[in-house]
């Protein structure tokens, strides 16, 4: 039976990988993991997307351990699944395969940011200063300014 938790944040992926399968869903415990652990939840994004890049690898273990939180996954046996990954023939299709299944899962429970909800940031939620009273801000009438190198 699936927590409150895990019906919030969303469905879940299903990868397979070396023949195993398993069930990757961001609940908030897994994405407390992977904000400690990349020290915040943009930089784990980024590291997703940035290809061999970034810190693929390092982005695959933990969003195997955090995504997996869930159904009791463990350090130890993320660790005994990559070992057998390095002397896979399909190293790279099956990192590839599990990094798609973990953006996946990750955007379920991080939903890219819309335009209907960009207004209820901070200017929207009554913070104070100039942008708040109606008046345009000095940046939106000042032409832009270069520096000089």
């Amino acid at each position: 039976m699936a927590t409150d938790a895990q019906r919030v944040i969303g469905a879940g992926v299903t990868l397979t990988i070396l023949g195993e399968e398993r069930r990757l869903l961001f609940d908030l415990g897994g994405l407390e993991v992977v904000e400690e652990a990349f020290d915040g939840l943009l930089n784990f994004q980024e590291a997703l997307n940035k290809g061999y890049r970034g810190r693929r690898l390092k982005a695959l273990r933990t969003g195997l351990l955090a995504a997996g939180q869930h159904a009791g996954e463990t350090p130890k046996r993320v660790d005994a699944l990559l070992s057998r990954l390095v002397g896979s023939p399909d190293f790279v299709k099956e990192i590839d395969l599990g990094i798609a299944a973990i953006t996946e899962a990750f955007n379920q429970a991080i939903p890219p940011v819309t335009k209907a909800s960009s207004k209820d940031s901070a200017r929207g939620k009554g913070s104070h200063g100039r942008a708040s009273t109606g008046e345009p801000s000095s940046s939106a009438t000042s032409p832009p300014q270069s520096s000089a190198a």
